[in-house]
């Protein structure tokens, strides 16, 4: 992992947050984003926070989507806490408001609506400046910070307790935790070796006895993936072993982790993949967009063209999509021609392209979208749950997060609301919970739907080792899964 932007944004915006990192990416600014840089089988907020944690630049694609998104603000806390550049790029209208507000209040921003691709040349300029990079461009309405009141002691005592609640937060988030000698450490209870940072500098810990058994001289790492870790020095990329040996030579512009014997790698502007001894087992000839392998197929661009290749190189699927997402559940979705459908790994399309949007599998169903309703259809591509939803979100757990005439609720596979379509916003399940806002007060229910802590809280986060932070009359404490506050 070798990128110089995170790029944070609503799910709800995803045509605006793709436009921008292609045009980042066209100017030689290597962004991070999801779904397109999540490696399969990993835990996505472990990546999440390795993305972050090793980026230069945070980018935040502004609406009133991201700000009432609970993935994007957690994602802005661990870049506050990081300590890391944030700009934010506004899409929309929206007023700055709540912990956002807080956070942002001192960052300048750029304006791009009602239109955002008039302010690309700007936005790339800009960040082109963050990281020491001469692109010249025509800046226009690049913002001041929000201006606040002088705060009275009052006032001064409300922001400070939501700001230092924003900060604990992000620590909590990304599980950052400072040691005697100023260094921190990424908690990754999963992981044996734990990264840790100190003066800008990274290297790793073990997480059983804390001792630092990879010395902290590396610019950026990742966590270790099937044995082999990830690192950055001076600019070149390459694989260190558990003793921190460099068994591959740091020598390309970008990396990916391994996934499945092989890794993406970059060199002069060209993808190709290695084995684990180094050796280019698929020649370094494809444009930006490679995937990783998912299913023993790895999806590649070629002249602003997607397909799929094997692990031998050979191309299984021709070049021909002008989108393709990573193989799950043995499908892949593909766009051509602005319609999306579904392939199989010979290349036959067994759900025709002709919907306006669509995820890619999960549990047996995809979601889709035609004629501005989303629904669900199964692998042969009947319509199990029928298109008459705003927003559909992928299943998980056996329940899907849906959305109707601004109203959030969740079903089953069957289509039956099990959390009525009656909240203003929900979160995503954690640990068994999720949050639910109705009439400006948020609460939790479980998964048959009973709220199993009241709603009358202001603001929310989800549940994580037992326990959730909330703000209750302008007070931000910890609460347990039964709604008692924990001292």
């Amino acid at each position: 992992m070798n990128h110089d932007v995170f790029i944070s944004y609503s799910s709800k915006n995803p045509a605006a947050a793709q436009a921008i990192c292609h045009e980042l990416e066209d100017n030689g600014i290597k962004c991070w984003m999801a779904p397109r840089d999540i490696t399969p089988g990993k835990k996505y907020g472990d990546l999440i926070d390795d993305a972050i944690l090793t980026c230069r630049v945070f980018l935040l694609v502004y609406s009133a989507d991201s700000l009432s998104s609970q993935w994007c603000n957690g994602e802005l806390n661990v870049a506050f806490t990081e300590g890391k550049t944030i700009i934010p790029y506004r899409i929309d209208a929206t007023p700055l408001k709540g912990a956002m507000r807080v956070i942002l209040n001192q960052t300048h921003w750029i304006d791009a609506y009602p239109n955002y691709k008039t302010r690309f040349k700007d936005l790339v300029t800009v960040v082109g400046q963050n990281l020491g990079k001469n692109i010249p461009s025509t800046i226009g309405d690049v913002h001041p910070p929000v201006p606040i009141p002088q705060p009275t002691p009052n006032r001064f005592k409300k922001y400070w307790w939501v700001a230092l609640c924003a900060l604990i937060l992000g620590v909590a988030i990304c599980g950052v935790l400072q040691e005697k000698d100023n260094s921190y450490l990424l908690y990754r209870p999963d992981y044996e070796f734990i990264p840790i940072v100190k003066n800008w500098k990274y290297g790793y810990k073990l997480r059983s006895t804390g001792e630092i058994v990879i010395p902290l001289k590396y610019d950026h790492i990742t966590s270790f993936s099937e044995g082999l870790a990830c690192v950055n020095l001076n600019g070149k990329c390459g694989w260190i072993d558990k003793t921190g040996k460099e068994v591959i030579p740091l020598k390309y512009d970008n990396v990916r982790d391994f996934c499945e014997g092989l890794a993406f790698v970059e060199l002069n502007g060209k993808n190709g993949f290695i084995d684990k001894t180094g050796e280019e087992v698929i020649p370094l000839m494809y444009d930006g967009g490679a995937s990783y392998f998912s299913e023993g197929l790895a999806m590649v661009l070629l002249n602003s063209k997607f397909g799929f290749i094997d692990k031998l190189g050979e191309e299984v699927i021709p070049l021909k999509y002008d989108y393709a997402n990573s193989f799950s559940e043995g499908l892949a979705c593909v766009n051509l021609n602005g319609k999306d459908g579904f392939i199989d790994k010979t290349g036959k399309e067994v759900i025709p392209l002709k919907y306006d949007d669509a995820d890619s599998f999960s549990e047996g169903l995809a979601s889709v979208k035609l004629n501005g309703k989303y629904g669900f259809v199964d692998k042969i591509g009947k319509e199990i749950i029928p298109l008459k939803y705003d927003y559909a979100y992928s299943f998980s757990e056996g329940l899907a997060r849906v959305e109707l005439n601004g109203k959030c609720g969740w079903i089953d596979k069957t289509g039956k609301d099990i959390i009525p379509l009656k909240y203003d916003d929900v979160t995503f399940f954690s640990e068994g919970l999720a949050a639910v806002k109705l009439n400006g007060k948020w609460g939790y229910v479980d998964k048959t739907g009973k709220e199993v802590i009241p709603l009358r809280c202001s603001d929310v986060y989800s549940f994580s080792k037992g326990k959730a932070m909330v703000r209750l009359n302008d007070e931000w404490f910890y609460i347990d899964k039964n709604g008692n506050r924990i001292e």
